[in-house]
């Protein structure tokens, strides 16, 4: 075998166990979309269902979205389940570059999900993660999350295999308290995140290694798919565009839209029964408001 010798670089020719083992890291179901597509193309298998066995069914306007047809693909034959339908749970072209609705979109959803970011320089990537979304000021999830640089070239970055505590930083939400700054993210460590999206979305952060995640970088100097466009920028990145989607099914969807509607109701029911209890109690509004009253009518007669 040869040598391609590049500007600074030399690659040895690659052996087919090399390419088989990346292929098996990379792509985990590509041998088995390879097999179905050969089975069509031998049993002359009508295209519609060929498609739809290459291809994960995708509840959205695809022309409308931040990943295009060959993106889906990689990401389906990383992951056995981004293979499942994809429910489009948020997008900013259609509901702005909101993190309260993103928030919104993501907690209580009972399934599989990824966040696919482009930022302004072009760059696609993205998190996914199977433990339900949920408000918290500490990491949780689980180690079947995973880090995606999809575009302009294919890396998956699975979480490492590790006991250790710092390597269990898998996911992080802050909707509302204010002890700790408000965004989500992945790996990393407090201040520190791997992968880090704040409420504005203009000071965010991609970096190379934690201990949670396969070192790699998620984002590349330009938008270009040539050798040397391949440097690593700087770590801080404004979002463009950004997606969430969810992997469970229409029943994880309507269970999220139930719960939300109990929860709101809820909430509302506990304001209506507060004032009411207020209007009505003598002892409260004393209780309450008295010696504020008191205070500041002292405070006059002097």
């Amino acid at each position: 075998g040869g040598q391609v010798r590049g500007k600074d670089v030399v690659l040895s020719e690659i052996s087919f166990d090399l390419f088989n083992l990346w292929c098996e890291h990379q792509f985990p179901s590509l041998l088995h979309g390879f097999k179905e597509w050969l089975t069509s193309k031998i049993l002359n298998v009508e295209s519609r269902k060929e498609n739809e066995s290459i291809c994960p069914k995708i509840n959205s306007v695809l022309d409308e979205s931040i990943l295009k047809e060959e993106m889906i693909y990689a990401l389906s034959r990383s992951k056995q389940c981004l293979r499942n339908e994809w429910q489009s749970l948020f997008s900013s072209s259609v509901q702005g570059l909101s993190f309260e609705l993103l928030a919104k979109s993501l907690i209580g959803y009972e399934g599989p999900t990824m966040i696919v970011i482009k930022d302004t320089c072009g760059n696609v990537f993205g998190a996914f993660t199977t433990t339900t979304w949920k408000e918290d000021t500490r990491f949780y999830g689980d180690s079947n999350s995973t880090l995606f640089a999809i575009w302009p070239r294919f890396l998956a970055l699975p979480a490492r295999v590790s006991s250790a505590e710092d390597a269990q930083h898998f996911q992080y939400l802050n909707v509302k308290s204010r002890t700790k700054e408000h965004g989500i993210g992945f790996g990393g460590r407090d201040g520190a995140l791997r992968l880090w999206l704040d409420s504005n979305f203009e000071a965010c952060v991609a970096r190379s290694i934690d201990y949670t995640y396969e070192k790699g970088a998620l984002r590349v100097k330009t938008g270009k798919s040539t050798e040397d466009d391949f440097e690593i920028n700087k770590e801080e990145f404004s979002v463009y565009r950004l997606e969430a989607w969810g992997f469970g099914g229409k029943s994880a969807l309507d269970a999220q839209k139930q719960k939300q509607k109990e929860t709101a109701e809820l909430i509302q029911g506990r304001r209506q029964v507060d004032k009411k209890q207020f209007a009505n109690s003598a002892f409260d509004r004393e209780f309450l408001l008295g010696k504020t009253f008191q205070a500041q009518k002292n405070a006059q007669d002097r």
